[in-house]
């Protein structure tokens, strides 16, 4: 078992090998948790390389944040509890990442980023990490991906900590002037949708040396997952249209883009129950004409607002049967 040592809280510093970004998020939280019952746990920490009289917390950043703020209202001491190891830049950054991922306490962005920092500051390829984190070969991948995409048209993906693979939101920050800060949030799936996309469209002659992830992300990225769904399905027929007819090329994909886009926004999602004998006669017809079953439900509609006094009489005939 490894000595715990208790050590002056003012010796110890974040390291920059710790992979948590945040330290601040949730804190009161975590605060109050510590105030209640105590630390549960030591802090990991290593002698600091830049300051010989201080110790980096590798394991803890948030433990510390919230002892700070208790030492401040006067509820903790002077020192902390900690396990010191001797650890080099690589095994720091790859301990606080292990450890993290464990605990399922890191973002997106933190994660993506140490997996960045891993590749490019030690060399490992994502065979490497995949290995040494327990993250998935296809995670590593696609995380690397979706940074690339957002760092690229100076963007930050931001998420609320979860398991690999669940649903979340990503929320979009715009790398602002000082005076001022921009936040858009979008699902992380549209991301992919769009990583996705581009890579099938890099396929043409035409966008081997463009960056359409940048370009379609600015575009696209402003729509719900199954707007941009059918937004793709028709780009994707519409450019293939205009190659045949001798267009193609940067301009003529976002005017069909741009197109797409706009029909998109114009669309809303309609969540009903309806009687599945309605939904089979409708769903027989889809199957008829090979047509979206959105396609099929939004035609029904309007034909049957055509025909609004029919339609208004049986309402009343609802209504008085409810009642």
């Amino acid at each position: 078992m490894e000595a715990v040592v208790e050590v002056p809280i003012e010796k110890l510093i974040i390291s920059p090998y710790n992979v948590r970004e945040d330290p601040e998020r949730n804190i009161e939280v975590l605060v109050e948790s510590i105030r209640e019952v105590g630390l549960l746990q030591p802090l990991t920490v290593r002698k600091s390389k830049k300051y010989p009289d201080k110790y980096e917390v590798i394991i803890g950043a948030r433990r510390l944040t919230a002892l700070r703020r208790l030492k401040k209202r006067g509820e903790w001491g002077d020192t902390v509890p900690v396990i010191i190891k001797d650890l080099d830049d690589f095994e720091a950054l790859l301990l606080s990442l292990h450890e993290n991922i464990k605990q399922r306490t890191l973002t997106e962005t933190e994660k993506a980023r140490a997996v960045k920092r891993l590749r490019e500051e030690f060399g490992l390829s994502e065979g490497e990490i995949a290995r040494r984190t327990g993250i998935t070969v296809r995670d590593v991948t696609n995380l690397l991906k979706i940074l690339r995409v957002l760092e690229d048209i100076g963007k930050e993906m931001v998420t609320k900590p979860g398991r690999w693979g669940e649903r979340r939101r990503l929320a979009i920050v715009e790398r602002p002037p000082k005076t001022e800060e921009v936040m858009k949030v979008i699902p992380s799936s549209i991301v992919r949708i769009i990583t996705g996309f581009s890579d099938s469209l890099s396929r043409y002659e035409e966008f081997k040396h463009e960056d359409l992830k940048r370009v379609l992300a600015e575009e696209l990225g402003v729509l719900q997952q199954r707007q941009l769904i059918e937004a793709i399905k028709k780009i994707r027929k519409e450019y293939k249209r205009a190659r045949v007819e001798g267009r193609k090329g940067m301009d003529t994909l976002l005017d069909i883009v741009r197109k797409a886009r706009k029909e998109s926004i114009e669309k809303v999602s309609l969540n009903v129950l309806i009687d599945s004998s309605i939904k089979n006669r409708i769903e027989n017809i889809r199957r008829k004409y090979n047509v979206p079953l959105s396609t099929a439900v939004e035609i029904c509609l309007k034909i049957g607002l055509k025909h609004s006094a029919e339609l208004e009489s049986q309402l009343k005939i609802e209504k008085s049967q409810s009642t």
